[in-house]
């Protein structure tokens, strides 16, 4: 239950006024607690480079082949990214639409 893969937009921090919450916002709302830093930086990055990708359908694979490697090692990190994935999957096609039409 100590690890916990989630976008910051979708979970209020227990950190008040620490300044981890601005600099999480400031770099994209992602972040991966409860990993060894190195692990999370590493887990960070990819969720940043999928909630980045050409599209929905590759964020959707680059996220469920990360939950899968996290899965033997880190199955509650595994699982919470799982847990999201359907929610961040909504978001990511809002924000697609959303850019098309101010684009448009």
């Amino acid at each position: 239950m100590g690890e916990r893969v989630e976008r910051s937009a979708r979970s209020k921090s227990k950190s008040a006024g620490d300044g981890r919450d601005d600099e999480r916002r400031r770099r994209g709302g992602v972040r991966a607690e409860g990993l060894p830093d190195r692990l999370a930086a590493t887990v960070t990055a990819r969720m940043r480079q999928a909630y980045h990708a050409e599209s929905v359908l590759l964020a959707q694979t680059q996220l469920e082949a990360l939950a899968k490697e996290l899965e033997r090692t880190h199955p509650g990190a595994a699982g919470s990214l799982r847990e999201g994935l359907a929610e961040t999957l909504t978001l990511l096609r809002l924000g697609r639409r959303c850019r098309r039409r101010s684009a448009g």
